[in-house]
């Protein structure tokens, strides 16, 4: 039996790499209000931690603060309560609350977006030493995308600060999962991956740089200098600057 403040690591799973989702024991819970599932994301992020109501509301309302002020929190709190755990008994043990505030009392291993850093932390980590492991930890924090991060929060104040840095970490994977197969061989894959990052950030030079080498790794040196030539000219004309050295 699971103790009050304690849940089974593989009971639980919270999703916000995409539309904020919970699945609570194989089964998904269905979050209908938007500003329930924008605490549930917010406390999310802050997982294992205790979290203020003022930094609640600061995070989810931001200038539009509700008359009821922390009240408003306590609400949206217990309906998510009764949303996640419908068999409870008083609190329940999944969101727990003490002086310090809210604790969302799961291990950062069952929210997607801490998963994915993790995986990513040691996808670098291996990229010199074991190639292969790397690029097999980075495809499956890849994996973990369903999307853009809060997708059906909208403007939640926390959202754009946060979308901003997932989505730099997500820039990271995909250079990382390029450099892993630069490094087995993969020449052909990589090029292919650095071509679509390129066509989504044209001033990237990070990228330009792995396809230049992918390309020089198979032969086509001229084709790597071109990609260097045509960086060159995009940098000079949109930002009047020139490639680092």
């Amino acid at each position: 039996m699971v103790k009050r403040g304690e849940i089974e690591h593989a009971s639980v799973e919270l999703n916000v790499l995409g539309e904020v989702a919970a699945n609570i024991g194989g089964e998904p819970r269905r979050i209908t209000a938007k500003r329930q599932r924008a605490v549930l994301a917010y406390l999310a992020l802050h997982a294992g931690e205790p979290v203020s109501a003022d930094r609640v509301l600061d995070a989810v309302w931001g200038d539009d603060l509700p008359a009821s002020g922390v009240k408003a929190v306590a609400f949206h709190i217990s309906n998510l309560r009764t949303v996640l755990e419908p068999n409870r008994e008083g609190e329940g043990s999944l969101i727990l609350t003490s002086p310090a505030g809210y604790t969302l009392c799961v291990d950062s291993a069952q929210v997607d977006a801490h998963r994915f850093q993790q995986l990513i932390g040691e996808s670098r980590d291996l990229l010199r030493g074991d190639a292969e492991t790397s690029l097999d930890r980075v495809q499956s924090a890849l994996e973990l995308w369903r999307g853009n991060p809060f997708a059906d929060l909208g403007d939640e104040p926390f959202v754009a600060s946060e979308s901003r840095s997932l989505e730099q970490l997500r820039l990271l994977a995909r250079r990382t999962q390029a450099e892993a197969r630069i490094s087995l061989g993969h020449h052909e894959e990589a090029i292919a991956d650095t071509e679509a990052l390129i066509a989504e950030l044209p001033l990237e030079e990070a990228g330009v740089r792995l396809l230049m080498t992918a390309l020089h790794r198979v032969g086509r040196t001229v084709d790597a200098l071109g990609a260097f030539s045509e960086l060159r000219l995009r940098l000079s004309t949109e930002l009047g600057i020139e490639p680092s050295k």
